[in-house]
């Protein structure tokens, strides 16, 4: 391996050195233009994720989350404002061991429209059969393909129960969380994803 590195990096500066200062700065633009792109694109990610939420959530809907998500914060924020007049209906499941879900549940108070019910993560089938019609799920990862590495089991178990239910389930994530790694590829230790 070192070997390797040492005839790649020989390689690399031989390259570089190569360049002349014009063909340098092209490429420096190039990368910087890249890297400023890249930087733009995850300042708006939010912004774009709520926009495309809110062609999904109507007015007097129960939407049942797991634990506590900024993506879901500002998704609902965002529905707030656009149904003023109308009630919603936010059931926050609490994701033991730690009740993450309380932090959720404690975002929407200066919402007036939106009515906050916090559950154990045991009631979600329960809540389901009582009028929740969507589940609105964050995720850490988006495999490739589509399967999702999530903070806790939690998540699997909503998305299984609504499933059964015939409630659809929208994971909201933006695409720098989007992978082209398969599930099987994967190696996952308290939450983090090694390949």
């Amino acid at each position: 391996d070192i070997l390797e590195n040492d005839a790649m990096t020989t390689s690399t500066r031989s390259m570089v050195l190569s360049l002349s200062k014009q063909e340098f700065e092209i490429v420096k633009k190039q990368i910087l233009d890249d890297v400023y792109y890249l930087i733009e694109e995850l300042a708006n990610i939010v912004e774009e994720i709520e926009i495309n939420a809110m062609n999904q959530i109507e007015a007097g809907d129960t939407i049942l989350t797991v634990g506590y998500c900024n993506t879901m914060s500002a998704i609902f924020r965002k529905a707030s404002e656009k149904y003023r007049d109308d009630q919603m209906i936010h059931v926050v499941v609490a994701q033991g061991p730690k009740n993450n879900g309380e932090i959720m549940a404690k975002k929407p108070k200066n919402l007036p429209n939106i009515r906050v019910s916090f559950i154990t993560d045991s009631s979600i089938y329960v809540a389901l059969q009582q009028g929740v019609n969507k589940v609105m799920l964050g995720a850490k990862l988006i495999l490739g393909d589509g399967s999702c590495i999530v903070a806790s089991g939690t998540h699997t178990f909503a998305a299984i129960c609504a499933k059964t239910r015939h409630i659809p389930v929208m994971v909201c994530a933006g695409t720098h969380k989007f992978s082209g790694i398969f599930h099987g590829d994967v190696s996952i230790s308290h939450g983090n994803v090694s390949k």
